[in-house]
Order: structure tokens, then sequence, then C-alpha cells
């Protein structure tokens, strides 16, 4: 038992340092003569070109201001079939985007800002419909596409124009976040550290909170490390684990400024990233083969007493995961990574019950200090 002791001393000191029914037939007599009343045919529905597609446009609009999506989806369609030429198409289109964005259908939101994004002329409404356009193929995970689109942008389409900080600085960190999850994190910094920079010189210390672009900025950093952590597996080696501890403080501590910086948006993602993190550090370290030299008694031993050192983990992942989904939940916040939130904090939850039952059932769990 003793030669167990060296594995989980190594293992516990780089942790801790981290981180119809059928009714009866009936005979009727009829006694009165039928009277036959001809029913009353619904109108057809006006040719295409005879639509008034300003009202069409307004009803659209005055849907979605209150909040009935699939009506207003259904005439921002109309418009799109009936006359694609309209003048306000492209805003058809974008609103289009947004509903699909409430709805967290991602594909169909990228397509509708894509092309809100191409048959839109002024610059400002360019800007906004190519940074939900990112958005969107960010949520998808499709890297790769959204650095194309990014730098066809920045290169071509947007050549010419002054465009103002604020888009700018947000297109360039969609494009850092992409930059960091297709292998180059160190890239990713770069960019983000430029945009924090930028933004502190520009405003006083006391007025850097409620500043999207910042939050954006901080959270980059932290997916930067997030993507760094992932690069590489745990191989139960003393120097690996130092190095994912180290990436875990760095995430968190960049995670944490995001939160600070008091956008919910962002605070939820920050949340749940960070509880992926913790949570993939317990299971590799929980996956990784025990060692062969072990015998049968020894082997629930060692995973009980590893089960013991690392069940913190699990720990601050489920309270970074309520404290989030508890925040959204008092402002009435409903976003993607409060879904994610709540189906990661399930599984949380399921893998900590299952590993305590199985070191309970063997006797291997002190009750008074339990995990």
């Amino acid at each position: 038992m003793n030669r167990m002791r060296p594995l989980l001393a190594t293992l516990c000191l780089l942790l801790a340092a981290a981180c119809a029914t059928h009714g009866r037939q009936v005979d009727y007599l009829i006694t009165e003569p039928v009277i036959i009343v001809p029913k009353t045919l619904p109108a057809k529905p006006s040719p295409p070109e005879e639509r008034d597609f300003d009202e069409l446009f307004r009803l659209a609009n005055e849907h979605f201001d209150d909040g009935d999506y699939d009506r207003a989806e259904q005439y921002y369609r109309d418009i799109l079939t009936y006359n694609p030429v309209y003048l306000f198409t492209p805003f058809c289109y974008y609103n289009l985007g947004l509903i699909a964005l409430k709805k967290k259908d991602f594909d169909t939101a990228q397509r509708n800002f894509k092309a809100a994004y191409l048959t839109t002329g002024r610059t400002e409404d360019k800007l906004d419909a190519l940074n939900l356009y990112l958005h969107a193929l960010g949520r998808l995970g499709r890297w790769e596409e959204l650095l194309d689109v990014a730098d066809s942008a920045l290169k071509s389409d947007l050549t010419g124009d002054r465009i103002p900080a604020e888009p700018l600085r947000e297109i360039l960190l969609r494009r850092a976040e992409a930059t960091a999850m297709t292998g180059k994190p160190a890239e990713a910094r770069t960019t983000a550290q430029y945009v924090i920079y930028e933004i502190r010189r520009e405003r006083s210390p006391d007025d850097l909170l409620f500043i999207p672009e910042l939050a954006m900025a901080y959270f980059v950093m932290g997916r930067s490390a997030v993507a760094e952590f992932g690069s590489f597996p745990f191989d139960n080696n003393g120097d690996v684990l130092l190095r994912k501890c180290t990436l875990i403080q760095e995430a968190q501590r960049w995670f944490l400024k995001t939160i600070q910086n008091g956008i919910i948006y962002w605070t939820n993602a920050s949340a749940y990233e960070l509880a992926a993190l913790y949570r993939a550090l317990f299971d590799e370290m929980a996956q990784y083969p025990v060692p062969a030299e072990l015998t049968e008694e020894e082997r629930p031993v060692y995973e009980c007493e590893l089960w013991g050192k690392t069940a913190g983990l699990l720990k601050k992942a489920r309270r970074t995961l309520t404290g989030s989904i508890e925040s959204a939940r008092r402002i009435h916040e409903r976003n993607e990574f409060i879904d994610g939130s709540l189906k990661l904090l399930v599984e949380i939850n399921a893998s900590y019950e299952t590993k305590e039952n199985f070191c309970r059932s063997r006797g291997l769990i002190d009750e008074k200090t339990s995990p």
C-alpha cells in the first residue's frame, strides 16, 4: 500500500497548487327539411404584384417589437419571396438573423446575417451585420470560415471606409478567438492585449466597467488559455500537470476579469468556460490508467484517494455554474451559455454522485472528510 503514496503525493501537491372510446349506435329520424347554407369562402391572397410591401414591412417590425417572432418571420419571408429587390430587403435579412439568434438557430442566423452584410450599402449597417455573422459562425465552431470572412472584410470589403473603433475591435476580437481555437493562442493574446491597452489608454481607471469590447477582450485572453490547455494531453508527468494547472490559473484570472466587467452575456460565457476547464482537468486525471503495478485490492483505494484530492475541481465547477445561472435568472437573461451551463451542471452532478457512491460502497470514504 505504501508504494501508492509517492504517486498520489506528486499529483496532490501539484493539484493543490492549481487550482375515444366508441359510443353506441343511434338511429335518427329526419323530420325537418335539410337546408344547406353555402359556406363563405376565404378571400384569396392578393397577387404578389398587388401587395403593399411597405405595409408588410411595418407589420413585420411591429410583431418583431412585440416579441411575436413567428409572425414577424412570416412577413419578412413573404417580402423576400415576392419582392427580393424591395428597398428594405437587407433589414428583413438582418431581423431574420436576430430572430434565429433568439431561437439559438445559429446556422439560420449566419445565413441571414451574411445576406444582410452582402446586400446592405451603409457602412454602419454592414458592420453590424458582419459582427453578428462572425458571432454566429463562432457559436457554430466554424473557426476557419470565420477567419476567412473577417480577413476578407478587413482587406477588401471595408477598404476605404474609416471603421469606428468599437466595431473594428469587435471584428478583431472575434478573429482573435478563432485564431486561438485554430492553434495560435499566442497570436490571439497579442490582439486581445492590444484592444485592452487601447481601451485603458482612452479611459480613466474608474470608467472601465460595462464595456462590451473590454469584457470580450478579457474573455479572449481566457479562451486562449483554454485552447492551449486542450492542445496537449495529461500523461501523469509532473511537469505536464504543472503546466495544465498554470493554464487553469491563467484562464481563471482573465475570466474573473471578464465577470467583474459586468456584462451578463460575457459573465455567463466566462463561467461556463471556467467550469468546463475544471471539469476537463478532473476528467483527464480520473481517466488516466491506474498504475499497472497495483494489485486488484489496491486499485480502488488508489482511485478513491485520488477522488478525494480532485473532487474539489468538480465543487469549484458547480459553484461557478450555479452563481452564473442565478445571476442570469435574477435579470431574466437566457442565452446559449446558460443552456450549456445547465447541461454541464447535470453532467457534473452525475459524475460526482457516481464516484462518491463507488467509494462509499467500498468503505473508502471517511464521512467526516468526504469530498
